[in-house]
C-alpha cells in the first residue's frame, strides 16, 4: 500500500517537472485560451502544427498539479478554491468532446473524478454533460470499461450519484441508460457498503466507512502499473475526489464530519462545510469559456452563468 507521504513525494516530482518543462508551454496555452474566449479564434498554430480548443484544454488541465501541490503544502481557502476551479478545465474539455459528438480521450476514471467535484461545485449542465461523456467511453476506441479496475468502483459510483442527485425525472432516457449501465457494472462489495452507508448518523460506523474508503484509495495508488488501476496519476492519488464528494454530501444532508480523520483527507476536511460548498468557485474567465463552448456547439444551458 502506498503511503500518503509517498503520494506527496510523487506529486512533488510532477510539480517540479511541470515548473521546469511545461511552464513556458502553459503560457502559450493561456494565450490561445484567451484568443478562443475573447477573440473568437478557433485554430491555433504552435510549433508547426494546428490545434483546436479540445487540444488546448487538454494541455490546460495539466496545470492542476501546481494548484494541488500548493494546497497540500499549505492548506488554505485560497489554495483550495484555486484547486477546485482548476478542475474546471478537465470538465470543459470533456464537455467540448461530448458536444462535438466525439469520444473523450480522457480516461474514464478521470471523467468520473471530475464529475464528483462538479456535483458539489459546478452547474447541473456540467454534471449531465460529464455523465454523457463518461457513458460515451464505455466501448471507446482507447479503453473499454471492461479493462479497467474502476468498472466496479469509480465509474458506477459516478453513475449512481448522477442518478440519485443530478438527474431530474424528466431525464428519462438518460436515467434509463444509466440504470442499465449500473446493472451491467455494479458497485463492488466495498463500494456498495460505502454508498449504502455514507449518510449514516452513527459516528462509530461513519469512521469505519471512511477509514475503509481511504485505505482502499491508498491500496489502488499504483505507479507504472501493468493494468489500469483507479489511481495511477499523481493528481488522482493526492486528490481523492470520490471520498470528498461523499463528505460534502453528508454536509448537505445536515450530518457531521467531525469524527472523521485520515491523513489522506486531513488537508481537505477544514474546507468541507456549507460555507465553502456555497462559494462561487468558477473564475470569470471560466464562465466566459463555458459560454463560448456552449455557443459554439449550439447548446442551451439550463443554468446561465
Amino acid at each position: 500500500m502506498k503511503t500518503v507521504k509517498a503520494i506527496y513525494k510523487t506529486l512533488k516530482k510532477r510539480f517540479d517537472w511541470f515548473e521546469s518543462v511545461e511552464k513556458q508551454d502553459n503560457e502559450e496555452v493561456n494565450k490561445f485560451l484567451y484568443q478562443y474566449i475573447y477573440e473568437g479564434k478557433r485554430v491555433f498554430e504552435w510549433d508547426g502544427s494546428e490545434y483546436e480548443i479540445l487540444q488546448i484544454l487538454n494541455f490546460k488541465k495539466l496545470e492542476i498539479c501546481t494548484s494541488l501541490y500548493k494546497f497540500i503544502e499549505s492548506p488554505s481557502i485560497n489554495y483550495y478554491t484555486n484547486l477546485i476551479s482548476e478542475r474546471y478545465y478537465t470538465v470543459a474539455e470533456n464537455i467540448a468532446y461530448v458536444l462535438s459528438d466525439k469520444i473523450s480521450k480522457s480516461r474514464p476514471e478521470e471523467i468520473a473524478m471530475s464529475f464528483f467535484t462538479s456535483l458539489i461545485y459546478y452547474p447541473i449542465d456540467e454534471q449531465i454533460l460529464l455523465i454523457k461523456a463518461l457513458i460515451a467511453t464505455e466501448a471507446g476506441e482507447n479503453l473499454c470499461w471492461s479493462e479497467l479496475d474502476s468498472k466496479h468502483t469509480l465509474i458506477p459510483l459516478a453513475l449512481n450519484l448522477a442518478n440519485d442527485y443530478s438527474l431530474k425525472e424528466t431525464e428519462v432516457e438518460l436515467k434509463n441508460e444509466i440504470k442499465s449501465l449500473i446493472k451491467k457494472y455494479p458497485l463492488s462489495a466495498l463500494y456498495t457498503d460505502i454508498y449504502n452507508n455514507f449518510l449514516t448518523d452513527d459516528a462509530e460506523y461513519t469512521v469505519a466507512v471512511f477509514d475503509g474508503f481511504c485505505k482502499y484509495h491508498l491500496e489502488k495508488c499504483i505507479d507504472n502499473p501493468k493494468n489500469f488501476p483507479e489511481f495511477e496519476f499523481p493528481v488522482n492519488q493526492a486528490f481523492p475526489e470520490e471520498i470528498l464528494v461523499l463528505l460534502n454530501l453528508r454536509i448537505r444532508a445536515g450530518l457531521d464530519n467531525n469524527m472523521i480523520s485520515h491523513p489522506l483527507i486531513s488537508p481537505y476536511l477544514p474546507f468541507i462545510n456549507q460555507k465553502h460548498i456555497d462559494l462561487d468557485i468558477m473564475l470569470n474567465e471560466q464562465k466566459h469559456l463555458r459560454n463560448k463552448i456552449f455557443t459554439e456547439f449550439n447548446y442551451h444551458p439550463m443554468k446561465f452563468m
